[in-house]
């Protein structure tokens, strides 16, 4: 016998939610202040980030080396500014959650620093770290961005794996 009346297929159940570590992909710093002598920060802040990422427990670092070939393939050039939802396209490429967006600017004698930890599937901003401090002494405001970074990694871990 076949069913009569209206049948209407049942709803798709939701999504489960992810489990296991949070996958985070940290990009190259962008220098917003056009100073070239500022270049050699791109990296290196990065770098220092990547550290305390990779040494969190509950995150999983996707390495910059793993996104050379979606970069070549999304035509990415080293030097481009690329907008956040590109970005996070990126994220998605990778295999990444979170996509970590950072910049730097140098005002005088100051040095301020900003990273963005932004949900890949949304593009909601999960958290922030901004810090500044002596041009003069990068190193330092290097070392208080990073103690930001480890001081929110624990929350952005609550919040994505409650």
């Amino acid at each position: 016998a076949t069913p009569t009346g209206n049948t209407t297929p049942a709803p798709e159940p939701p999504p489960p939610a992810p489990t296991g570590p949070v996958r985070v992909c940290v990009l190259k710093f962008r220098n917003l202040s056009g100073d070239t002598s500022l270049t050699p920060l791109e990296l290196a802040l990065s770098e220092a980030v990547v550290t305390d990422v990779g040494s969190q427990p509950g995150m999983r670092l996707i390495e910059r080396g793993q996104l050379d070939l979606p970069m070549e393939e999304q035509d990415f050039t080293q030097g481009a500014r690329v907008d956040p939802e590109t970005r996070a396209r990126l994220g998605r490429i990778v295999g990444a959650e979170v996509v970590v967006l950072g910049g730097f600017q140098q005002a005088g004698a100051v040095l301020r620093i900003s990273a963005r930890f932004v949900h890949v599937e949304t593009g909601e901003v999960l958290d922030t770290a901004r810090v500044e401090g002596p041009a003069s002494k990068p190193f330092e405001v290097q070392d208080a961005l990073t103690a930001e970074v480890r001081a929110l990694l624990p929350r952005l871990s609550a919040r994505l794996r409650p």
